[in-house]
């Protein structure tokens, strides 16, 4: 069971199918395009982070977190999703265990699977989408089960993903687990009245056991977007209903000569790399108001592209070299007050020596990152071998 519902989770990664509108022709392209720009193997990722705040979670037997998923930073409030149990767990913004808010079971109080996690910050209630119930359950934060929310059971839907914007819902579910149409996207209001479905499923590889078809995404300013593989363009919904080009998504390195020069088509390109697992396609789509992240998993590596919208600039890069004991690269997470959330990546607990002897060193680093250095080595003092739970990190981040 357990393994059913970690391949439910992995949600973000293309496959094909028709372009254009629903309820007519394909309009205009919005003017935005993620092009490679400068493409660097190994950035610096100091250079990256404009400020920086880090926050050790504590560590106890009740709120060991096995594997970030999903973290939510609201005010004082962090929800971190742990994939490796199932978990929802509630810590301070000092890092301090609250409590747990949910986990699984048979009672009414629990759920049996989870694949979608929604923060309502109006009503300070957990929304978890269970597929093993096709319904929404709501909890709030000191972890009282309260209602069952929004039901996808009358519309037969079992839906691996759910997006929340501007009092709509969006699923996406799989045609395997759609009873009663073959669109991949729909979208209700909220009182559970279907009011639009998107993408047909029209290519084969949806007649498999494939989950991890489209990535939604919410834009600040744009509202829901929608990514699909072997497709170069993001689409989102237009006035009438139906989807519009918003824009290009050139994926770094699948530019390389020989590949271009097998497969000059770039569709074809990315169906063969597709076929023969070469590419994974996206894994994360972050937006703040000044940068956009996209991570994506090729060729067993992965790939990150950031971009500023305001003045076009793009940095790709595939991977990243730093000094662990100054600036360890963190995995986003997600995104709080305009800024990225990072999983602080690290191999082994530091030496108090070595971190001492750094402090000692701070004067010598550039005057705009001695603060950063500095939080970074009072995070990472504060750990020890007992002590195995995540450091998280608020980023600024800038472009070079």
């Amino acid at each position: 069971m357990k393994t059913i519902i970690y391949f439910t989770m992995a949600l973000i990664v293309f496959l094909g199918c028709e372009e254009g509108s629903i309820t007519g022709k394909p309009q205009q392209e919005a003017n935005f395009k993620l092009a490679t720009g400068e493409t660097k193997e190994y950035p610096v990722w100091c250079d990256l982070i404009k400020s920086a705040e880090f926050i050790p979670l504590e560590t106890t037997d009740a709120s060991l977190v096995g594997e970030i998923r999903e973290v939510i930073i609201w005010k004082d409030e962090i929800i971190i999703w742990d994939n490796a149990n199932f978990k929802l767990l509630r810590f301070g913004r000092d890092g301090r265990f609250k409590n747990l808010i949910a986990e699984p079971g048979l009672s009414p109080g629990q759920y049996q699977a989870l694949n979608d996690i929604y923060f309502d910050t109006l009503t300070t209630t957990l929304h978890c989408l269970d597929p093993a119930t096709q319904k929404v359950r709501v909890f709030d934060l000191q972890g009282n089960f309260l209602r069952y929310g929004f039901s996808f059971e009358e519309h037969q839907l079992t839906p691996m993903s759910m997006r929340f914007f501007d009092e709509k819902v969006y699923a996406f579910t799989p045609p395997l687990f759609n009873k009663r149409d073959e669109y991949l996207i729909h979208k209700f209001n909220n009182k559970g009245t279907l009011e639009n479905r998107f993408f047909p499923s029209t290519h084969p590889i949806y007649n498999s056991m494939a989950i991890e078809n489209i990535a939604m995404a919410i834009h600040p300013d744009s509202g829901m977007l929608f990514f699909k593989e072997l497709d170069d363009k993001i689409y989102r919904e237009n006035e009438k209903g139906g989807l519009m080009a918003w824009g290009k998504l050139d994926i770094p390195g699948l530019s390389d000569e020989f590949v271009l020069n097998d497969n000059p088509d770039y569709l074809s390109m990315l169906n063969t790399l597709s076929e023969d697992g070469l590419t994974k396609g996206l894994e994360a789509v972050f937006f703040t108001d000044s940068l956009y992240w996209f991570s994506y998993a090729q060729m067993e590596s992965m790939f990150f592209n950031i971009q500023d919208p305001v003045n076009g600039k793009t940095l790709s890069f595939n991977q990243l070299r730093t000094s662990p004991e100054l600036c360890p690269y963190a995995a986003i997470k997600g995104v709080s007050e305009n800024k990225f959330i990072g999983q602080v990546q690290w191999t082994d607990f530091p030496d108090p020596n070595l971190i001492e002897t750094l402090r000692g060193q701070l004067s010598n680093q550039p005057k705009a990152k001695q603060p950063m250095v500095g939080g970074w080595l009072n995070a990472w003092g504060s750990r020890n071998e007992t002590q195995d739970n995540p450091i998280l990190a608020l980023y600024e981040l800038q472009l070079p």
